[in-house]
This record gives C-alpha cells, structure tokens and sequence, in this order.
C-alpha cells in the first residue's frame, strides 16, 4: 500500500511537472510568435532637422554647403557625368547665363522631386540660384535624420541590412567568432553546453552560457543581460522554437543587424551597419577581410574589445577570428598574411547628435499623450550648424570661466551653464544645450532647472512703469539713494552692487547699470500687480506671488521661460511662443501633431516696447554688458545676477536671433561672478561664431518713434560717446 501511494505521488508530480512544461513551452512559444509579427526591430522615434532655408547673398563657404548636401546622403559624382537624383557635382560655372560669373558653382538634383538645383558663390556668398535652370532668390534643402530613440534609448542610425548587404568575409567572420556550428546546429549547441556547464562548476558561478547566435538573438530581443540559469534555460526553448519558424539566414540577418557593439557617450551602437560607420566611417558594403575580422572580435565584449590603435587586445582578437577562418578554409594563407599585417586604423566618425535638444523635445512629447511604442517621425526646428557651434562655443567659454575668472577652491566643482538660441521671426528654438555633459547628468537645466532671475527682471519693470505713466521716458531722472520699505511684518531694504549710489540717474542708465535702488523705486511706485501682468504678457509664469522682491528678480523661472519673454520684447512686443516641434507623424507619414501659433488677445503697446529696447542696446555699449561695445552689428541684451552671485545670466539678441545663457552650480553654491563675467562670455563666444551668417540690418522701429543721439551724462573720457536712444514723438 505503501509503495502504490509514492508510485502516485511521483505519477502525480510529474503530471504537474509536465503540465508545467508544456504551459511554458506554449507561453514562450507565444512570445516569439508576437515578436515575429511585430518585427524584430522596436520601432523607433526619427527626428529631423528644420528645412534650411537658403538664398542670394546668403554666407555660404563651399565646404558647408557640401556637408549639408552629404548630411541628406546626396553623393558626390565627377564634374564630367550626369547627374542623377541623390547626387552633386562640382562644376564650370561659365556656361551660366548671368550677369556676373560666381567664382564657384554646384548642382543636385532632388531625391524625391527629381528637382535640378544649381549655387553659385562668389567670395562665400550666394551669387547665384536656379531651380530647374530658373532664376530663384531662395531655394530649401529638405530636412534630415539626425536621431533615434529606441525605448526611450538614443542609439545610432538603426540598419535594417538584408543578408545580401552583408559582404561574405562579415558573415564568415561573426560565425567563426560566436558560433561556428551555426549552419548545423537546431538552435542549442550540446557541446558548447557541456563546456561552459564544465566552467561554471569549476568556477562556482555562472561565467559561460554557451550560446549559439539563435540564442543570442533571442537574449537581445527578450531578456535583459542578468546572467540566471532560469533565463538561460527560457533562452535555450525559445531558440528551439525560433529555429523551427525561420531560416539560417533570417536569424544571421537579425542578429549581425541588432547585435550590440559598443557605446558612444549616451549613444548605444546596434549592428554591424551601425558599427562599420562608427568605427570604422565606411558604409557596410565596403568593409574588407581585416575589417570585418575586427567588428567580429567586438560582439564577445564590445568594452574589452573596443577598436582603438593601442588596445592590443582588439588586435589579438581580429588575428583569432583571422586564423579560424583559415583552418576553416575560408581564406587561403595570402589573404591571412595580408589581412593580419593590417594596422588597427580606427576613423571613429565623430557623432555630435545634440542629446540636450532631443532630451527637450522627448519631454514635450511626452505631454502630448502620443503612441510613442509605436514609432514616430518628429520634425524639430533644430539648425545643426547652429547646435554644432552652440557646443563647441559653451565648452569652450567653460573653459575660458574656469581658467581666467573662477575662484582656485570652485575650479574642482562641476560648473553647469545653458545656452538657448531662438530664431526671432519664427520662436522657433535652433539650438539647446542644457548643461556641460549629458553623459554625466541627465538634468536638463534649460527647461527643468527653476532659477532666480535676478536683474533679467529690471526690464520688465521699467516696461510696466512706462505703460503706468505715459510721460515716463529714457531721460526721466530716478532717484538713487538707499532706502527701506515696510511689506506687511517684514522691512525691504534693496543694495546696490559693491553699494555704489548716484544719488539721481537717467532712466536708461538706471536700467543700464542695473541699479537696484532706482528701479526698486521705480517698481514700488508703478505697482506689483502691474509687473506681475506685463511679465504674463511678455509670456512669464502666470501665477505669480507679487512680493517687493519680484521686482528685483527674486522669482524663479526656467531659461526657457527666461528667453520666451526676452523673444516678446525682441519682437517689439508681438507675442509668438518658441517651440522646438513642427510636426509628428506616425512611421507611415500620417499627422498626429502640428504647431500652431496661437494669438494672444492683449497685446502691449509696439512703441514703449522700441523704447524700452533702445535703452537694452545701449546696455551692450555703456551699461553692464559693455564688454559688447565693439560687437559688429546691431545688437541689445541684459545682464542678470542674483543674490550672492549664485546665478549669471545674459539675453542678447540682434534683429534675427536671440541667444540666452546661463551659469551656475547645481546646488546653489555661490561662483562669484556677475552676469557680465560669467554668462555673457559664453553668449559672446557663441554669437562670434555664427557673425557671417547675421545680415548686421537693424530693428524694424514700429511708426510713431524716433532715434535720438544724446550727450553722455558724465563724459568721464574723450572715448565716452554719444548715447543712441528711442523716443516716442
């Protein structure tokens, strides 16, 4: 009786054992089936560029224009062919029939419209525009893809390689090194189990799987990289599965096309197409014996292996895959020779995606409650070259700050800035970065960080004081004296900077010199309310607690908050809210989201907004942020500094581009600079760089205003000249 009831039990458990393994089977079987209709690849987020516009008499060095044409894949063909939709030429320009030859001509034709453009320059500048051999005074160059996202992951240009892109020696080369019984194996190879079942009890632990590539595969598309014997035992029936579904060389094109092969800063690089640019800046199809043997000798341990000219391991590594594929046959021992005497020459294609403008947009995206598992096709407002020159311009003014201008015991610290540039005409956002490295913090302080504003503040006070009292203008004299004022229980005393008082001053040098006494006064006396609400109109933070203290900048914003207002004032008062999106669509083409510009109903009066922007020019020249006087061009800005000098900021803009910066520490510690010698630096190491690209035109002056020169108030020097300001008549 005894032994019936085990023999019923062990009968018992090994139908629930069994009924358990078939649940498991169909459960995995299952999941690969799912993944197999959705397709391997997770659909990604695409973002474009903005269309560029170009047109005569634009700057335009040749060597841009041809990176902006190979950034849109067009390709490079000799002067003597035909041209032919996706590719340029360099060519004569005397057969063109214009009244003066440009010294330097090229010509496309459009991949999509089949459209022939021509350029001609003359001393880097657009002469000449034809369009299908008619005359045009602006052409555009369509937008292109400059980032993926995979899983909320930015990762290089996804490839999705057919088996025939592949060259014969990469195909060798991945099985020789992953898995030379790929072609004969059912998806598990029992030797290799064996082995690396050997090694893991030698070792104690789990060190070796003994993957094939089916299970590799499957490990990339399901699992995490956590090593567990219950992973790889799901590992190994799924692989049993999938080979059953699919060919040898479906599987192989999967896998060489997802396989990770290493890191750039935050960037994941997947596959060998992605590889074969980065590493090696060659497209996939042209990669050789020796070339091939490296990506190979990558997979195993992309950061052990990691190409480089030093890295001896990487070298070793590619002569291994070399000699197996000789044993093999593969290669004969000529092409082993030659091959293995190949140096490690490594061309890492230098990757400049701007990881803080995508960060941006990623955020809004996510307000906007679309299907971003699905994939997307998001076009921005971004201008590379813009966005290009916006990084090396901060991390070199950082450098500049740290070395000339920062204190020794702050230099270890990690100093943070942010530079925002808006295209005036349009609000839309060209360029973001939002602190030194996004590698090493992932906040985004052009939009997430909420700073106190400081003296960016004393504008939008001198603004609502001249819509208070009409007669107010830049010659009005304002009292500049310490003072104290009651607010219910508390006593407000403000200070000037160093506690340097005129006694009484113009306005515009109030503002100019960022006065705190004056403009305190001036604030009090216009009323907190009615700062409160022009800084709403000008498009600040709607609820705001009016305290005396607003009027100084105590109030905490966002850099973008910060130079949507400034953009406002730039625009003589016409509000446009910035943006970044233009478009998305779905990966099919189909609209899910579109800017529009919404109007807003109040608007503030054209003419004391000119009045107000005459004293910020002068600002650039004899105030704060004279280090600018001999800037070329029209140009007005303000600098800001807040209390204890925790924050330096400086909005400048020219008549086409706004450009906002900011300098500070993440934990609020002081740095001991002012917004002249701390943010204004960056804006101006920036704006020098994209000078040819400015027209240097001035502001369009709305009707009802004059220009008037005026005598300096104190000529101190024979260089103090002529104050330049806007009145209204």
């Amino acid at each position: 009786m005894k032994k019936k009831n085990i023999l019923i039990s062990l009968c018992a458990f090994s139908a629930i054992i069994g009924t358990g393994c078939i649940w498991l089977v169909l459960h995995l079987n299952n999941r690969v089936n799912n993944s197999l209709e959705k397709g391997w690849f997770t659909p990604p987020i695409e973002y474009y560029t903005a269309p560029e516009k170009i047109n005569v008499g634009m700057y335009l060095p040749p060597s841009r224009l041809i990176k902006k044409l190979k950034e849109r894949y067009y390709s490079q063909v000799s002067h003597q062919k035909q041209i032919s939709p996706g590719h340029f030429k360099i060519e004569n320009c005397s057969h063109l029939n214009s009244e003066v030859t440009p010294e330097y001509c090229l010509s496309w034709q459009d991949t999509d419209t089949k459209i022939y453009f021509t350029i001609g320059l003359i001393e880097n500048k657009v002469s000449l525009l034809k369009e299908d051999q008619r005359p045009a005074e602006f052409i555009f160059l369509k937008p292109f893809l400059f980032a993926q996202y995979e899983n909320e992951q930015p990762i290089l240009k996804q490839f999705k390689n057919k088996i025939s892109a592949f060259p014969f020696y990469c195909l060798q080369a991945a099985l020789a090194a992953e898995d030379h019984q790929f072609i004969t194996h059912e998806g598990i190879s029992f030797k290799a189990i064996i082995r690396a079942l050997w090694r893991n009890i030698r070792a104690g632990r789990l060190v070796e799987g003994g993957s094939t590539i089916t299970q590799q595969l499957i490990k990339n598309i399901f699992f995490n990289h956590k090593k567990s014997f219950w992973r790889k035992f799901q590992e190994q029936i799924m692989a049993l599965l999938l080979e059953q579904k699919l060919s040898k060389d479906q599987i192989l094109m999967a896998y060489l096309n997802i396989v990770y092969m290493g890191q750039s800063g935050v960037f994941r690089i997947h596959g060998f197409g992605s590889a074969a640019e980065y590493y090696i800046n060659k497209p996939l199809s042209q990669l050789n014996l020796s070339e091939c043997a490296l990506l190979a000798g990558l997979i195993k341990s992309p950061g052990r292996y990691k190409p480089s000219t030093d890295n001896k391991k990487i070298l070793n590594r590619r002569n291994y895959i070399l000699d197996t594929l000789h044993k093999k046959q593969i290669i004969n021992k000529e092409e082993l020779t030659t091959a293995k005497v190949k140096p490690i020459i490594v061309h890492k294609k230098k990757f400049s995606t701007p990881i803080y403008f995508t960060d941006t947009i990623y955020k809004q995206m996510k307000q906007l409650n679309l299907p971003m598992k699905k994939g997307l096709k998001v076009f921005t407002t971004l201008f590379p070259d813009l966005q290009q020159k916006a990084d090396v311009s901060l991390q070199a003014g950082l450098k500049w700050i740290e070395n000339k201008r920062l204190k020794k015991e702050l230099k270890e610290k990690s100093l943070q800035a942010v530079l925002i540039n808006v295209d005036i005409s349009t609000g839309a956002v060209r360029a973001i970065i939002g602190g030194r490295s996004f590698k090493e913090s992932q906040f985004n302080r052009a939009i997430q960080a909420k700073r106190q504003v400081g003296s960016l503040m004393k504008p939008v006070v001198v603004l609502a004081a001249m819509i208070e009292d009409k007669e107010l203008n830049p010659l009005s004299i304002i009292k500049d004296t310490k003072f104290t004022h009651k607010y219910d229980t508390h006593i407000w005393s403000p200070k000037n900077y160093k506690n340097d008082y005129r006694g009484s001053v113009f306005l515009y040098e109030a503002l100019g010199f960022s006065l705190n006494s004056a403009i305190a006064r001036l604030g009090l006396k216009t009323g907190l309310e009615l700062i409160a609400n022009t800084l709403k109109l000008l498009g600040g933070p709607p609820l705001i607690k009016a305290h005396p203290s607003l009027i100084l900048g105590a109030i905490e914003m966002s850099p973008w908050q910060a130079s949507q207002i400034f953009l406002t004032i730039a625009r003589m008062g016409d509000f446009k809210k910035q943006y970044i999106i233009e478009k998305i669509t779905d990966l099919k083409g189909k609209t899910l989201y579109e800017y529009e510009q919404r109007e807003q109903k109040e608007e503030i009066d054209p003419k004391k907004i000119a009045v107000l922007l005459g004293m910020l020019k002068e600002v650039a020249k004899s105030g704060t942020a004279r280090w600018l006087k001999n800037f070329p061009g029209p140009m007005a800005g303000k600098t800001g500094t807040t209390n204890e000098e925790k924050d330096a900021w400086f909005v400048g803009f020219t008549p086409e581009t706004l450009t906002l910066t900011w300098l500070g520490f993440d934990n609020n510690q002081s740095h001991h600079l002012t917004g002249a010698e701390g943010a204004l630096p960056l804006w101006e190491v920036f704006m020098r760089k994209i000078l040819p690209s400015l027209s240097h035109r001035d502001f369009s002056w709305p009707k009802g205003v004059m220009n008037r020169n005026i005598p300096p108030y104190k000529k101190e020097s024979e260089k103090d000249q002529e104050v330049s300001l806007i009145f209204e008549e």
